[in-house]
């Protein structure tokens, strides 16, 4: 059975975690229950600075019996190779000579079970030992899962974001935030608003602002550039799309028309499209020149 550790109270003799303090008096203290009980004063003095906790010393003393043990065993088989090698061998009470290998047998064998009993003692101590590690383990980190704060001082804190919310006028957006920061659970009621906020949220344009002489200043070279449309550019090509159609009619009244200048390294595919991209372009200008006598009108 595991010792409670959060039973252990500190006390003038011991540490919160049961341990003794140094220069503690448990030994005179309880000199009485070690004299009626027949034990040494000064092995109970011993047994009671040992951390009542922990069995490290009773693991270090097993191992220490099992070496010791180990070493005995070795010895003694040394010590009969010595004695047979010096021809003073191992004899019965009749006085015959006994097998060395049976002597050796019979250390061998009557010390395994100690052995086999200290190794089954020392693995239980180190897997108690374990236990209590993994137990301390599990309830540091309970510890540190726990919540800092109260359902008591919990619901403080929110009432007192709350009603700063409506001093400092937060949206609920920030005020969430605030929760965030406080690690403090955020009230359903506040997430529904945050959501619709962050749904309803527009981005801000930059307004890009013009002023009157600006508007001025862009609307008097529009019309200086329709103005030099319509004195240079729109009479030459107005005198071009005549010559085209003047063409046109020729060669539906039946005149034959010299066929335009042709490249050698051009194809006469070539210069059908360009003459029907001529055409549409000025199909093009036909109707800008409309809408520009409409304005004139």
């Amino acid at each position: 059975m595991l010792l409670n550790l959060s039973t252990v109270k500190e006390t003038d003799d011991r540490n919160p975690d049961g341990t003794f303090k140094r220069g503690n008096q448990c030994a005179v203290t309880h000199g009485a229950y070690a004299k009626a009980t027949g034990l040494n004063i000064e092995h109970y003095q011993i047994a009671a600075e040992i951390d009542p906790v922990s069995l490290v010393n009773e693991v270090v003393a097993a191992r220490a019996q099992y070496i010791s043990m180990l070493n005995y065993i070795a010895a003694t088989k040394q010590l009969i190779d010595e004695r047979y090698e010096n021809g003073k061998p191992i004899t019965d009470p009749e006085g015959n000579v006994l097998p060395k290998e049976s002597e050796i047998m019979k250390i061998v064998f009557g010390t395994s079970d100690k052995l086999r009993s200290l190794e089954i003692s020392i693995q239980s101590m180190v897997a108690t030992i374990a236990k209590v590690n993994s137990q301390l383990s599990l309830q540091r980190l309970k510890e540190r899962e726990s919540p800092a704060l109260s359902p008591v001082q919990v619901l403080t804190q929110q009432r007192e974001l709350l009603q700063s919310r409506i001093t400092h006028e937060w949206t609920a957006t920030e005020t969430a935030k605030k929760f965030e920061l406080m690690g403090l659970p955020i009230p359903d009621f506040l997430l529904i608003e945050a959501r619709q906020e962050l749904a309803d949220y527009v981005p801000p344009v930059e307004e890009v602002s013009i002023s009157e002489e600006e508007l001025d200043r862009m609307s008097l070279e529009y019309r200086q550039q329709q103005q030099e449309v319509q004195q240079s550019w729109l009479p030459e090509r107005r005198e071009e799309i005549r010559k085209v159609f003047d063409e046109m009619d020729r060669m539906d009244a039946g005149e034959v028309l010299e066929p335009p200048a042709i490249d050698d390294n051009e194809s006469l595919e070539n210069v059908q499209d360009e003459l029907l991209a001529q055409m549409d372009d000025a199909f093009a200008d036909i109707a800008k020149f409309e809408s520009l006598d409409d304005s004139e009108d």
